[in-house]
């Protein structure tokens, strides 16, 4: 078998290879297996027709040119191929829109709904019935929704409700047989301007008798000829094309909510989703490169798989240090508008199978070159550019992005055909990383509010953009696959701004029990009236805090959550366990010997250039050069790092190699995991400086300094990890605004001052200096598992009255302790202080005589200086 134009037909050659005679007497011609394909004539056949045998090989070198002949074609489908259309000959007149009968659309695009419908009795009861389980979970989330923000619940309604009138559409072949839809693709574009109108063709006076004039609408094309020629030969015989701009009415609002709302399944459940790239023209010698690129990777397919993984490994670096043409095609590609759509992001989440087009430059004679791969080639492509050492940051954490959607198969989305096997590096760590976070519809807002949208173009400017984010909504509802859809907007609602739409979003995170709703670090979000809310903007490091799934928040836990207001501002209610500040109640007289100490070994480290693989410690170093001796940031860095060794020293070194332990543990890729020391040589390598009773010149003259560097310089990873894992930049702090502060778990007799704290019981954390005197530390109940150790859980609160100390009498509830979120921050604990904070058991919430006491939390309001 050869592919001809996207299909398998027999081997055998025509007599000749352009002879229209015999293409109209084969019934299994073309890529459609039919000479009407698409109104698809022997007019434009030729040019998507290959015949592998009468064709001239291509040279595999990297410098060759796209060949302007038709391109070999085998039976197993490549990663890299070459179109080629004349758009003057091309003819889709008899394409046409087709509604498809609403018991096909139940199979196509809810298909667990129709396995469940045929699996029951074919009353009408089960019939009516079947999606009585996703009513159920819709019911419960808008619910528990209704518990905590009655306000934001009032926005949303049970999915379900959608799919039942959906009026499904796909582009058919006139000829296409009625009724026999048993798959369809989608395409996956950039909306542009040009491409929105309707084309009316009217016939010429005199065509017709009796004066008539024939007007023929024709559904605009979303790009150029050519490329939506492309994208026709994705499909199979009989298949259905889906894209929005036709297929949903856009002036019919009911319809497009719907639309909206089943977004994601759209996606989710077509065959393949083939993306245009028509703003990314490829040169035609990055074209050829490419193919030659992509055939050596493939050469390595039947080696054993660890020569595999070492001989690719190292060829990886090699094609990318020596030929930039790949790493500069990916740069301009994800400059490209389709890259920064959220709309194209759900997309490109929810495609099982992925299929890429762009344009090729320098076409002449009307004729129409595209270059098409796979997302399998793409994957490699960016696995390549992420080692890259000339990314800028901003382009790194988008690629890393790409890969942990490309690399592996969600829960939500099924298996994807993009995975290319065992690939170099750690592919089924992210894959972990992927499926732990795809359902988190608070690491979905964080990619999605990243992205554009553009909103409805009729609108005026300013409700234009207050639908774009209304869009955002809706778009991480899809991607997580959350039962509930928004409602149409209504003058009642708060207006659709930013920090609004977050809050929707984060309130019912919370309502699904999404510990990630507690643990955002970024700045408090300003609401629509100007007041400060308890909530926290999403930040993209609540992707990548941890590698596993964090569980789910107790349902008991989330039901005796509640939010309020009291006329000036909202709060939230909830149960903490506070945490004891041994420097208030026990303040240790050899602290600043620990200050001094650290000091002492910091500067070592920097006058020898100690390196580790922390990066705040790289910074030092390259400030501290002869480039930049003077520079602004060298004292607090080297601040920041003599504060937390001296916090080391004063917690013990079973707390250092217990944080140790955790951060090795990691399976996330992390630069720990790349140094050799063992935690038992470095123990023994390290104790003597751990040891307040010898002097710090024992650790470095009785041993070897093969022994002391890496030692010193595994310690400044640590700190390192722990101080960048700690503070909460994205709000702003940095290490001059915060510093580590040593935490011990509550004691009974903490009000004794002869009370000591048990041994191997603390942790660090990092709060703003500015509220030193006057903050407390707690950990939400509901976090005080050890399964979100990895989170900002520990919450620095101040209260919000100081000359009450924060009490208030809160009618009808007994005593009220009203706070002032300031920050949030990691707990660095040892083993011992994580898991007895696990165990934490009672109610610590009681007053004098026993009375009920309520915690409000409030954000930072304009009177307390508005910062976080």
């Amino acid at each position: 078998m050869e592919r001809v134009g996207r299909r398998d037909v027999a081997s055998t050659p025509p007599p000749l290879l352009y002879n229209s005679d015999w293409m109209k007497s084969n019934t299994c011609v073309g890529f459609a297996q039919s000479t009407r394909c698409f109104c698809a004539t022997t007019r434009y056949i030729s040019y998507i027709l290959f015949w592998g045998r009468n064709m001239v090989a291509l040279h595999t070198t990297p410098s060759m040119a796209v060949p302007d002949h038709p391109i070999h074609y085998t039976a197993v489908e490549q990663d890299c191929e070459f179109y080629h259309f004349d758009e003057d000959e091309l003819d889709f007149s008899d394409l046409h829109v087709r509604y498809i009968e609403p018991a096909v659309t139940q199979q196509l695009l809810f298909p667990a709904h129709s396995r469940r419908q045929h699996s029951q009795t074919s009353s009408p009861l089960s019939v009516s019935n079947n999606n009585n389980d996703d009513d159920d979970d819709a019911e419960i989330l808008l619910s528990t929704l209704a518990h905590l923000a009655p306000s934001v619940a009032k926005d949303f309604t049970p999915k379900p409700l959608f799919p039942s009138a959906l009026p499904f559409k796909l582009i058919h072949d006139i000829y296409d047989p009625m009724g026999q839809d048993d798959s369809y693709i989608a395409m996956s574009y950039s909306w542009k301007k040009s491409n929105r109108a309707t084309r009316k063709t009217v016939s010429p006076l005199g065509d017709l008798p009796f004066g008539w004039v024939r007007t023929v609408e024709q559904f605009p094309l979303p790009t150029s000829k050519g490329m939506f020629m492309a994208v026709l030969c994705e499909r199979s015989e009989g298949e259905g094309l889906w894209f929005d701009q036709v297929c949903v009415d856009q002036e019919n609002e009911v319809e497009k909510a719907g639309a909206i709302a089943a977004m994601g399944d759209v996606y989710r459940n077509a065959r393949s989703v083939v993306v245009v790239l028509d703003d990314v023209e490829v040169e035609r010698h990055e074209a050829g490169a490419l193919q030659w690129w992509m055939r050596q990777w493939e050469g390595f397919q039947d080696h054993d798989v660890s020569i595999w993984r070492r001989e690719r490994q190292e060829m990886n670096t090699a094609l990318m240090e020596g030929d930039l043409v790949v790493l500069s095609f990916v740069e301009r590609m994800l400059d490209s508008e389709w890259f920064r759509s959220a709309w194209c992001h759900l997309e490109m989440r929810m495609g099982r199978n992925r299929v890429f087009l762009c344009p090729i430059a320098g076409s002449e004679n009307g004729i129409s070159s595209i270059i098409r791969f796979t997302g399998s080639l793409l994957l490699r492509m960016l696995m390549l550019a992420d080692k890259a050492a000339s990314l800028a940051p901003s382009q790194r954490a988008q690629i890393q992005s790409l890969l942990r959607i490309l690399r592996a198969p969600s829960a939500i989305r099924g298996k994807s055909s993009d995975n290319v096997g065992p690939s170099p590096g750690h592919c089924t760590e992210q894959n972990t990383s992927l499926s732990a976070h795809a359902t988190s519809i608070v690491a979905a807002t964080t990619d999605v509010f990243k992205l554009i949208t553009r909103g409805d173009p009729r609108m005026p400017e300013h409700l234009r953009r207050l639908d774009a984010n209304r869009d955002k909504i809706s778009i991480a509802l899809n991607i997580t696959n959350t039962p509930l859809a928004l409602i149409s907007a209504s003058p009642f609602q708060r207006p659709s701004i930013e920090d609004e739409c977050l809050r929707k979003l984060l309130l019912l995170g919370l309502a699904s029990r999404d510990p990630f709703a507690l643990c955002t670090t970024g700045p408090p979000l300003c609401l629509h009236d100007g007041s400060m809310s308890w909530l926290s903007r999403p930040v993209p490091p609540v992707t990548s805090v941890t590698s596993l799934a964090p569980p789910p928040l107790a349902r008991h836990d989330v039901e005796n959550i509640t939010q309020g207001s009291d006329g000036r501002a909202e709060y939230v209610q909830l149960d903490f366990t506070f945490l004891d500040l041994p420097h208030r109640s026990r303040p240790n007289p050899a602290f600043m010997s620990h200050v001094q100490r650290a000091r002492d070994t910091i500067d070592i480290c920097i006058q020898y250039r100690i390196r580790s693989h922390s990066t705040l410690w790289s910074n030092i170093l390259s400030y501290t050069s002869q480039a930049n001796p003077h520079h602004p940031r060298v004292p607090t860095l080297r601040n920041i790092f003599i504060q937390t060794l001296a916090c080391a020293f004063e917690c013990g070194l079973q707390w250092l190699l217990d944080i140790a332990a955790q951060q090795q543990g990691d399976p996330t890729p992390s630069s720990l995991n790349t140094i050799p020391a063992q935690l038992s040589l470095f123990q023994q390598s390290i104790q003597s400086l751990f040891t307040p009773s010898l002097p710090i010149t024992h650790f470095l003259t009785t041993q070897h300094p093969s022994q002391i560097i890496p030692s010193l310089s595994f310690l400044l990873t640590i700190l390192g990890q722990t101080i960048s894992s700690g503070i909460p930049w994205a709000s702003g702090a940095n290490e001059c605004s915060h510093g580590p502060l040593i935490v011990t778990l509550p004691s009974p007799q903490a009000q004794s001052p002869s009370n000591h704290a048990p041994p191997n019981k603390k942790a660090v954390l990092f709060a703003p200096f500015v509220y030193s005197k006057t903050l407390l530390v707690a950990v939400p109940k509901a976090l005080s598992s050890s399964g979100y150790n990895d989170l900002s859980r520990a919450w620095v609160l101040t209260p919000k009255s100081l000359h009450t100390g924060g009490f208030e009498a809160v009618g009808g509830r007994g005593n009220a302790v009203r706070w002032v979120l300031r920050s949030k921050s990691v707990l660095a604990g040892e083993r011992q202080f994580l898991e007895g904070l696990d165990r934490r058991e009672g109610d610590e919430s009681e007053g004098s005589g026993g009375r009920k006491v309520v915690h409000w939390i409030y954000g930072p309001g304009r009177e307390d200086g508005g910062v976080f």
